[in-house]
């Protein structure tokens, strides 16, 4: 696959979806967050991307975004942008229904090396296992956005876990906002990452909480217990009132310790086994070590990748390619309600 990867000298880089993902996440609200979330955060002064196109079937958000970023080539779908326009690196920020369809596209452009779909990768698990096996047969490579899984902070977690440095991992607990494919799939992923593949899945919808309303679809709030190929168990409460509450946060034991991630990853807390004070015979947890996390954003460490990739023809991580057992994971919680 990587003999006959070509030298460039810039990433010539095209755009599908032209909303807040896009741009207009950070553009509106970058002073509120920790993290950045927008493709062009990354894209717009980083002098090893040219934006050469963009496509968006509204004219409103086409013309938005092509005039704050002085975009020439614009296109009110897809097909004529990727055939009229020497593309290396796709974006795909469509709605969910339309992921599939829109990176389905680039299999047929030879040119395209790499493609960066936002999550959760539509809505059906077998449609989406097939799409990347497609890519794997045409040696292209297929991302999902799940920035966690480029996160410095969560990789070392994860080390931590292999390692065993507190025992053998024995559960994961995750609170998550509602929304099982827009928010909830973040938590639901990083599980997998962590604890790994899913052996059994169970779960219910919660109608004690109104679903969100995105893109004309309800997507629902629910309670999910994994039992991971390895036996390690995950619940997983995905179902705050409100969208204004937001919630992330991880409780993981082990046989012989415990972390705890506080609000989004601020927080880290570790708990390790002493002598009880009470108990002669016992052991309790105590709190050995909190900390705040310094600043990381995790989708620069994501583009920082991409350029490796295109420039140092580095692999990229095969735990973080395209991983959609999320999808599976939603859809049997879903479909046993």
């Amino acid at each position: 696959m990587r003999k006959s990867f070509k030298k460039i000298k810039i990433i010539n880089t095209a755009i599908v979806g032209c909303g807040n993902a896009a741009a207009w996440i950070d553009l509106n609200n970058l002073k509120k967050y920790r993290h950045t979330f927008s493709h062009m955060t990354h894209i717009e002064k980083n002098p090893k991307f040219r934006l050469v196109a963009c496509a968006d079937k509204s004219k409103k958000n086409l013309l938005e975004f092509s005039k704050k970023f002085k975009i020439k080539k614009t296109y009110k779908t897809s097909n004529k942008m990727l055939d009229e326009n020497n593309i290396d690196f796709l974006i795909v920020c469509v709605p969910t229904k339309f992921h599939i369809q829109e990176t389905k596209k680039a299999l047929n452009h030879k040119n395209i090396k790499l493609v960066l779909c936002e999550k959760p990768f539509g809505f059906n698990y077998l449609k989406a296992k097939k799409l990347i096996q497609d890519y794997q047969i045409r040696n292209k490579i297929l991302l999902i956005n799940y920035q966690r899984r480029w996160s410095t902070f969560y990789n070392n977690i994860k080390k931590q876990i292999n390692e065993k440095k507190f025992g053998k991992l024995t559960n994961i607990i995750g609170i998550v906002d509602r929304a099982l494919y827009q928010h909830s799939s973040h938590m639901i992923d990083l599980s997998i990452f962590l604890a790994g593949p899913t052996k059994e899945i169970y779960g219910s919808i919660d109608k004690n909480v109104s679903p969100r309303v995105v893109h004309g679809y309800k997507d629902y709030a629910a309670n999910i217990i994994i039992t991971h190929k390895n036996n390690v168990k995950t619940y997983i409460k995905a179902s705050s009132e409100t969208m204004s509450k937001r919630w992330f946060e991880l409780d993981l034991h082990f046989t012989n310790g415990r972390i705890r991630i506080l609000n989004d990853d601020t927080v880290c807390e570790i708990y390790k086994y002493k002598p009880s004070k009470q108990f002669k015979s016992c052991t309790e947890l105590s709190l050995i070590d909190r900390r705040k996390n310094k600043y990381e954003d995790r989708m620069k460490s994501l583009y920082l990748d991409i350029e490796n990739f295109f420039f140092k023809k580095k692999k990229l991580n095969k735990e973080n390619l395209s991983n959609i057992e999320t999808l599976k994971v939603i859809e049997k919680v879903l479909t046993k309600n």
